[in-house]
């Protein structure tokens, strides 16, 4: 779950699985205001019955992780400097496997500004799956396409993002501003594509992050 994100049901024919004895864990991020609150987490899980849940495809998570700064030299982001207004994150991986892919949500923290992610097929023209010219911390979601989207070997995931580390920003939580690291915390940054998808083998989704500066030129 992430800010924003309202309930949806899974595209026909697929699902999660669920191992039998498997322990289901919650990651819960809390924010102190100074006073006693009272916790209204819940889950909802919904079963697929025994004769659909053989026929269901397995979802699985494929993630494009930002890696590289571009907004100056190219090099591997850490920190986003204070006073920036327009810094400039990217990272790319490539499938190799075939897949089908259904939905995608994109997710950075307070000093986003832009985001977009694109899937460039082998020797084919770059497709955008979701471009975000106005980021909103408090309204994520996760972009289901009105059909799947069957994605061959060799295709290429980008996601590219701007980030505000000014007093421009209006979510900036720091005045003065100070340098943001790449982090967990909601007051650091980090910067994702998820995407779900099925393939037609058992595992994950088989990939390749793009990892060499070379890659990243423009």
């Amino acid at each position: 779950w992430t800010p924003g994100l309202r309930g949806f049901e899974l595209p026909t024919g697929t699902g999660y699985f669920l191992p039998k004895q498997s322990d289901v864990v919650m990651q819960i991020h809390y924010h102190r205001n100074g006073r006693p609150e009272i916790d209204r987490t819940q889950i909802g899980l919904y079963f697929a019955k025994d004769d659909q849940a053989q026929k269901l495809q397995q979802l699985k998570l494929l993630t494009v992780p930002g890696i590289f700064s571009g907004s100056k030299e190219v090099d591997r982001w850490k920190t986003i400097p204070a006073g920036e207004n327009a810094y400039r994150v990217v990272g790319k991986l490539v499938t190799e496997q075939d897949c089908t892919i259904y939905s995608v949500l994109p997710h950075m923290h307070m000093f986003g500004k832009t985001i977009k992610v694109t899937m460039t097929p082998p020797e084919g023209k770059e497709q955008v799956l979701v471009n975000i010219e106005d980021w909103d911390y408090n309204w994520q979601e996760s972009y289901f396409f009105r059909q799947p989207i069957v994605v061959k070997k060799g295709t290429q995931f980008t996601v590219e993002a701007t980030f505000d580390n000014s007093l421009k920003n209006p979510n900036n939580p720091f005045n003065p501003p100070r340098d943001i690291k790449r982090g967990e915390e909601t007051t650091d940054e980090m910067l994702f594509g998820f995407i779900r998808a099925t393939t037609d083998t058992p595992g994950d989704v088989k990939t390749k992050y793009m990892l060499e500066k070379g890659e990243y030129q423009r």
